[in-house]
């Protein structure tokens, strides 16, 4: 009986035995871009699983990811991009030097995570890859990646690769420069303990919250208040659920596309768009017209939905990209005492 590749890799990988028989079961010597990329993020993914123990049921949820996310990048031309990415991040090692745990929307890519360019789990973190794949049929925007590097000397040498390889405007390469912002005795070190954050997601939160429009809203005192966003909550039930992460408070781009989703079943892209149609007070997008039309059809009444809009516009201004705060949160945790 023959079974597909996805099949293979699930089983290999419950089976506990990818690391050693993946790369030779699923092709690694092919030299054609998008199969050399599918069978690096495969072999990195088995890798990355078997290192941390997951199996099933989860192993599944793992392996959908994966080929949802290499099928669209396949289809919207990004697998160059993404193997560029890699190989900076290959010559960052060589040049000696360090990537930090992730930056950017990056995070949000388990390719990025199965080929060791980002630490985050985006599965684990409940990252949205609509978040940073942009399909040119839909956007405007085109797909961009982040590289995030600890050893700032080599910044500019890594630049001069990227240009080379004529990415340079859609790969950014990061110094590291938000993690160390919280060394013992800054002020942000000071507000971080005040929160009492700990773990990643705590930490994360703190990050993203230590900006002027959530300190001036008194965003960090209804999330040390467990202070949920009823507003929020009243017109959109299935929103509870997703703040609840972040102890009621709205902070993320992705828990907005995640909103957007529950809400209205509709798929990343569009969830993504409309996040940021709003952003740009923009309300006669065609993303906007299509959130109008799915409320109608659920029986919203048209004020209902304007309700909604407004409420969701209005928080916009104070909430930060969660995969980034995440990658910041995972190098900072050694400054918590």
């Amino acid at each position: 009986m023959k079974i597909s590749r996805r099949e293979l890799l699930e089983k290999m990988i419950v089976a506990g035995i990818a690391s050693n028989w993946l790369p030779l079961a699923l092709g690694s010597s092919d030299r054609e871009p998008a199969r050399s990329l599918e069978d690096l993020a495969r072999f990195g993914l088995a890798t990355r699983l078997e290192r941390s123990g997951i199996r099933h049921p989860l192993i599944g949820t793992y392996v959908s990811r994966l080929e949802q996310e290499l099928t669209a990048l396949a289809a919207w031309g990004d697998v160059d991009l993404v193997l560029q990415l890699q190989d900076l991040a290959n010559q960052t090692q060589k040049l000696r030097g360090r990537l930090t745990s992730g930056r950017g929307s990056t995070g949000c890519l388990l390719t990025a995570y199965a080929l060791n360019i980002t630490d985050i789990d985006p599965v684990e973190h409940k990252l949205p890859f609509g978040r940073v794949l942009r399909n040119p049929a839909m956007s405007r925007a085109r797909t961009t990646l982040f590289l995030g590097v600890s050893t700032p000397e080599i910044v500019g040498d890594l630049y001069a690769i990227n240009k080379e390889s004529g990415f340079a405007d859609r790969i950014y390469i990061c110094a590291d420069e938000d993690s160390v912002r919280f060394v013992p005795g800054t002020s942000a070190w000071r507000f971080l303990e005040s929160m009492g954050a700990r773990s990643v997601p705590e930490i994360a939160a703190a990050y993203s919250l230590y900006r002027s429009g959530p300190l001036l809203e008194g965003a960090d005192q209804d999330y040390r208040s467990h202070r949920y966003d009823n507003q929020l909550i009243e017109i959109s039930p299935e929103s509870a659920p997703i703040l609840s992460e972040s102890r009621g408070v709205l902070l993320y781009d992705e828990q907005v596309i995640r909103i957007l989703m529950a809400t209205f079943h509709i798929d990343e892209q569009n969830a993504d768009l409309i996040r940021r149609d709003l952003a740009k007070l923009n309300r006669a997008s065609a993303p906007i017209q299509l959130l109008k039309d799915v409320a109608n059809r659920r029986g919203w009444s048209q004020v209902r939905t304007e309700e909604f809009l407004c409420i969701i516009e209005a928080r916009l201004p104070r909430v930060f990209c969660q995969a980034h705060a995440i990658g910041v949160a995972m190098d900072a945790r050694q400054y918590v005492v």
